[in-house]
């Protein structure tokens, strides 16, 4: 077994290599650590969506306790983004499509709605097609019967991410699906400055669905595609008319066509 990077490592299980979250012996009495990593299992073996880790199965009754879910070689997000810079407007929104993708299914499952709640590039991760999808649920919510939810304590920048969390979760006050949207925002800053005004709006309410996000998206994808079609049936123009110009100036082609006469 390999290790990784904090509690996580890859190993070889049924012949196939897999991503593998550990809780060690040490953490056996820390009761928040256990609660979140049994919370995790019981809410990864709900989900099934290509935008979405796949949950393959767990070792509870043995130390240490294990999730086993799929290896996706390709890393993380945020160390594609450090490597490659800016994108091209077409990628961007094909990986924006990708997440939000995955965080409708989120929030739409049903019966209970799935706050993520740790949105941010390095819990989202890359297969072997180069598709997102969206891993590490330690810290997610289910909304059952209420419509928000708290934190049993208030949360601090050592606890998470703080740089992509919604000001709601950091001034301890009630929230729901919406925090997500606020993380999304502040990927698609690192990646396309479309519809950050809109998921970055302090009113939580104000803040679209993942579902509106979508058709957003892929309108905007639309219009990249026929954008990019124009342009190569513009350049095609461009290459047939050169290649007839210099036709016409060619000597030979003149002698030929006169000798075909």
């Amino acid at each position: 077994m390999k290790k990784g990077q904090g509690t996580f490592c890859s190993a070889s299980w049924r012949g196939i290599q897999v991503a593998v979250k550990l809780l060690g012996k040490e953490l056996f009495t820390d009761e928040d650590k256990i609660k979140a990593f049994t919370d995790e299992l019981a809410l990864l073996q709900k989900l099934r969506h290509p935008n979405v880790v796949q949950f393959l199965g767990a070792v509870t009754q043995s130390n240490p306790m294990m999730i086993v879910t799929e290896y996706l070689p390709k890393g993380d997000l945020r160390a594609f983004l450090k490597r490659k810079g800016s994108l091209k407007p077409i990628v961007a929104v094909k990986f924006a499509l990708d997440i939000a993708r995955g965080m409708n299914y989120l929030h739409e499952h049903k019966p209970e709605a799935i706050i993520h709640r740790d949105l941010e590039p390095s819990n989202i991760l890359r297969d072997d097609s180069g598709h997102l999808k969206v891993a590490d649920f330690g810290v997610s919510k289910l909304l059952k019967v209420a419509k928000t939810v708290k934190e049993d304590k208030p949360v601090t920048c050592q606890d998470t991410s703080w740089r992509y969390v919604a000001p709601e979760v950091f001034k301890n006050e009630e929230y729901d699906t919406k925090v997500d949207v606020f993380s999304f925002a502040l990927i698609l800053q690192e990646m396309l400055a479309w519809l950050i005004e809109e998921c970055w709006r302090q009113k939580p309410f104000m803040r679209p669905t993942f579902a509106q996000i979508i058709v957003k998206l892929e309108d905007i994808g639309n219009q990249l595609v026929h954008k990019r079609q124009w342009k190569l049936r513009a350049l095609q123009c461009l290459n047939l008319e050169s290649m007839l110009k210099l036709d016409r100036s060619n000597p030979s082609s003149h002698s030929s066509s006169s000798s075909i006469r």
